[in-house]
């Protein structure tokens, strides 16, 4: 069957991969999936983005391997116990065989989407050079050791759009991407996936708009779940020694929806939604902890004991990573149901005292 409208070319840049965590089982590149599947995108890679991300992946894996080594040993005591849970968390592991791992899930997602990996034998090196000795885009002044790859990637993305004869979706998180998708042709900018695809679903969908207008009805109800989720978790101070004793006045910011992708049912004419949402939820909490200004030192334990602790409300915020479904009838909008609201956040939120983390010692 053939597509009568334009097939999109989309290339995504590495701060892409980074920031979904290759979450790709995930819903984001699950909804990029069924543009793939129903022809209506072609994902396209540099081969120096194949080479970053997987270094990307690599660093990843061995900082993660740091930082639960710390906290291993802050959590020494644990050891002691037999809880099968706990005792799996201090078994070793391999930190050579994870990184395979996830490089070789990563190359199987190039084999999955069809990927194509773009080649750089024609780029002209001399106009990149020019780029950077007249400081244009994505060059400047601060010789950023990664402007270089970023310049050869966008260069051959260029190639990639003069020879398919269309303009091409660049999506990044990265600055110097953006500014410098302005100095090549035929590349058009995307600041994240989420927004991309909802670029994509009102260009190629028909009931994009009225699946925005049935989220706008059901938006009061969506801010309450999301403001419910974020107050059910744990919240703790970092800055000091001391408890959060209670969390209130939760609001959700305004924020955009991005619709990911649309599933219409012609069986019973009903249509699922899918969207993600990143809201700012701000929140009041009534903190207690330790005065360390007035504490005192004990020699013999080698310790400092407070005697008075302070007790504080401060306000702070948190952005909110979240996925919404809404199922309604396409001929009855108004009779919507909420199918999901899910929140994808640290099990604990970190709130600051209105004290510096160096006080009182600086």
């Amino acid at each position: 069957m053939e597509i009568d409208l334009p097939i999109s070319l989309v290339f995504l840049d590495t701060s892409v991969y980074v920031s979904t965590n290759y979450a790709f089982d995930g819903p984001l590149f699950s909804a990029l999936r069924v543009r793939i599947e129903n022809q209506q995108v072609r994902l396209g890679i540099t081969p120096i983005t194949v080479l970053e991300v997987e270094a990307k992946i690599r660093t990843g894996v061995s900082e993660a391997q740091e930082a639960l080594e710390k906290a291993k040993n802050k959590a020494f005591i644990l050891r002691n116990s037999q809880e099968g849970s706990i005792v799996a968390t201090f078994l070793p592991w391999n930190k050579q065989e994870i990184e395979d791992e996830l490089v070789e899930r990563f190359r199987r997602f190039l084999l999955d989407f069809n990927v194509e990996v773009l080649a750089y034998e024609e780029i002209n090196v001399k106009e990149v050079f020019d780029l950077y000795f007249d400081k244009k885009s994505p060059f400047g002044d601060a010789k950023k050791k990664n402007e270089f790859p970023d310049a050869f990637a966008l260069k051959i993305i260029e190639g990639w759009s003069i020879e398919e004869g269309k303009r091409i979706y660049v999506v990044s998180h990265d600055g110097d991407m953006r500014y410098g998708v302005g100095s090549f042709s035929g590349l058009d900018y995307s600041p994240s996936l989420p927004e991309l695809l909802s670029t994509l679903s009102f260009k190629y969908e028909e009931l994009a708009p009225l699946c925005a207008e049935v989220y706008d009805l059901a938006r009061e109800e969506i801010d309450q779940e999301l403001a419910s989720q974020f107050s059910d978790r744990g919240f703790y101070v970092d800055d000091q020694q001391g408890d959060v004793d209670e969390v209130y006045d939760v609001a959700v910011d305004d924020y955009e929806p991005r619709l990911l992708k649309i599933e219409h049912d012609q069986n019973d004419d009903t249509v699922l939604a899918e969207f993600e949402v990143i809201p700012n939820i701000s929140f009041k909490a009534h903190l207690t902890y330790d005065d360390l200004a007035t504490a005192s030192y004990d020699s013999e334990d080698k310790v400092l004991i407070p005697w008075r602790t302070i007790t504080e409300e401060v306000e702070s915020s948190e952005i909110v990573m979240s996925n919404v479904k809404l199922h309604f009838p396409k001929g009855s909008p108004k009779d919507y149901k909420v199918e999901d609201v899910s929140v994808d956040h640290p099990d604990s939120v970190m709130v600051s005292s209105s004290e510096s983390a160096d006080w009182p010692y600086k």
